[in-house]
């Protein structure tokens, strides 16, 4: 996921989490975004779900397509 790089650099002179502003910190939004996928069961490093997480939704047929074309995360 790419996130608009406005959102991390304007108001320079603002600090993050500041009331009232929405300007965010990387390493957060990196931590943050690792941890959803995780909790979601999807690969942190390529942002998609892992073969376990599609069998486990009912979506073995999937999985498999995916794994064919080598598409799913080892």
């Amino acid at each position: 996921d790419l996130i608009c790089s406005w959102v991390f650099d304007k108001d320079p002179q603002i600090p993050v989490f500041t009331e009232g502003t929405d300007k965010m910190d990387r390493d957060d939004m990196h931590a943050s975004l690792t941890m959803f996928y995780k909790e979601m069961g999807w690969d942190p490093q390529l942002g998609c779900p892992t073969r376990e997480t599609l069998q486990r939704l009912g979506l073995e047929d999937i999985a498999a397509d995916l794994a064919a074309h080598n598409l799913l995360p080892v």
